[in-house]
């Protein structure tokens, strides 16, 4: 079961949501009043953690498998930082299944969280899925296009 619970959090990946979260705290602070209500602080920390930033990490370990079979993944504190979850290419039954899953997870909170937010914001969160889907999904890929991948990854 801790094996499975580990799987989960390294497909996730929420040590990467955190400058995504924090910028767009800092940029809800800086257009208000200088505070943020529980329910605002909560409703962004669930859109870009599980939902746009989880998202992007899926579907990165999902069209990088091939890749990253090849390569060596590098961590930091035994957390992985570069080259894959490891869990996709480590050969565990079921990680394409949870991994699917969990993108189909990610969906479904940003799709709550449109319905939450004004309708100004809409357009963000369906942005954001799309640059993280245009990051590493040809025919875009970004992430193999120099600048595009840095502006897109950005």
């Amino acid at each position: 079961m801790l094996a499975y619970v580990r799987d989960v959090i390294f497909v996730l990946r929420p040590w990467f949501w955190l400058p995504g979260i924090a910028s767009a705290l800092a940029g809800c602070l800086w257009a208000g009043e200088g505070y943020l209500s529980l329910a605002t602080f909560m409703t962004i920390a669930i859109i870009l953690g599980p939902g746009i930033c989880a998202f992007a990490e899926i579907v990165n370990d999902l069209s990088d498998v091939s890749l990253d079979r090849r390569g060596t993944q590098k961590s930091f504190f035994g957390l992985p930082m570069s080259g894959g979850s490891g869990v996709l290419t480590a050969g565990h039954r079921g990680a394409l299944i949870l991994a699917r899953f969990l993108m189909g997870l990610t969906l479904a909170v940003g799709a709550i969280g449109c319905v939450l937010l004004p309708a100004r914001i809409t357009p963000l969160v369906l942005g954001g899925y799309f640059l993280a889907w245009a990051y590493s999904v040809p025919p875009i890929r970004g992430k193999t296009r120099g600048l595009l991948g840095v502006l897109l990854q950005g």
